[in-house]
């Protein structure tokens, strides 16, 4: 990874401290490369013509008329930069809850990527919720449906049960 203000933060002070600065963006930089959701999909899943290749398991894509992708995180927006770059124009499409204000920072093309509000939940959260219900509902064993969750879902992708508001999700 490398930092904007990289040669900012090195200048300055003697050489032994610039090292030192040097060193420290390196293993932050390895770190955060470490946790990049894209990259973490990317080294557990792969396609390989008609193959998708999660883990151990080998799925036929041929078997699948469509795929859909749903779910949500405040990683959301980087799994599903991911997952298109698998599927690419195969994605007939879906929605993706992320952190708002997020979702200008991603290039996707057939995913809807809704911002919702973590921590505290909202009616756009639940909206997008409704849409994800809306693209799986009348699906058949012909589709592929690819759920990506993230850390803040729970938030970001609220779905009242009935009886409960979502004024009482967000006083819990």
């Amino acid at each position: 990874m490398k930092f904007l203000n990289e040669d900012e933060i090195i200048a300055g002070g003697s050489g032994v401290y610039r090292r030192l600065r040097r060193d420290a963006l390196d293993i932050l930089g390895s770190a955060l490369d470490a946790v990049d959701a894209k990259e973490a999909i990317l080294s557990k899943v792969a396609r390989v013509g008609d193959e998708l290749r999660v883990g151990g398991e080998v799925y036929d894509l041929r078997r699948f008329r469509r795929v859909f992708v749903v779910g949500g995180g405040k990683a959301g927006g980087s799994m599903v930069e991911a997952v298109e770059s698998l599927f690419g124009d195969r994605i007939a499409g879906g929605t993706v809850n992320l952190l708002r204000g997020t979702e200008g920072k991603y290039r996707v093309k057939h995913v809807q990527l809704v911002g919702a509000s973590h921590p505290v939940p909202d009616e756009v959260g639940v909206r997008g919720v409704r849409e994800m219900l809306e693209t799986v509902s009348g699906l058949t064993r012909d589709d592929l449906v690819v759920v990506i969750i993230s850390g803040g879902g729970s938030a970001i992708m609220p779905c009242p049960a009935e009886g409960i508001t979502l004024d009482d999700l967000q006083t819990i």
